[in-house]
């Protein structure tokens, strides 16, 4: 089912938005990672850093549909249905970021030229970004 944008009043997340979200939660996993590699061998805390920014990323689609940055910039990943993601989407929508990183991320720069701000990991797993209104941001649910 394809999300209509004026039919329900979505408005798409755009690049920029999506950049800086992102650059936030990796300032975020960053400095989780230099705590932690005080602790740890350099070996062990760059797996250890894969392994927590695996789960950073899918757990919280998973739960709330954003990470920490686009909690803050109050953007939001949703199922083309209106729907919030499953599990096993999430885990898609990461294994499509994977792709657009081996692409040298132009799956990611895909989204500045789509007309639904779509990258490759977001048709993958059939989700949108979509931005929210500040009464939206506090408020999990179908927006649809």
């Amino acid at each position: 089912m394809e999300v209509r944008q004026k039919e329900i009043g979505i408005e798409f997340a755009g690049f920029w938005a999506r950049l800086w979200a992102f650059l936030i939660d990796v300032a975020v996993l960053g400095s989780a990672w230099a705590i932690l590699h005080i602790f740890m061998p350099a070996q062990v805390s760059w797996i250890f850093l894969g392994l927590l920014g695996t789960i950073y990323f899918i757990g919280l689609w998973w739960w709330r549909g954003q990470t920490l940055g686009k909690m803050m910039l109050r953007i939001k990943v949703i199922r083309s249905d209106g729907s919030s993601l499953t599990l096993s989407y999430a885990l898609l929508r990461y294994g499509g970021s994977i792709i657009c990183c081996l692409t040298l991320f132009v799956g990611f720069i895909w989204l500045a030229f789509d007309s639904h701000k779509q990258g490759w990991h977001d048709k993958i797993a059939d989700t949108y970004v979509i931005k929210l209104s500040l009464k939206e941001a506090v408020l999990v649910g179908t927006y649809a």
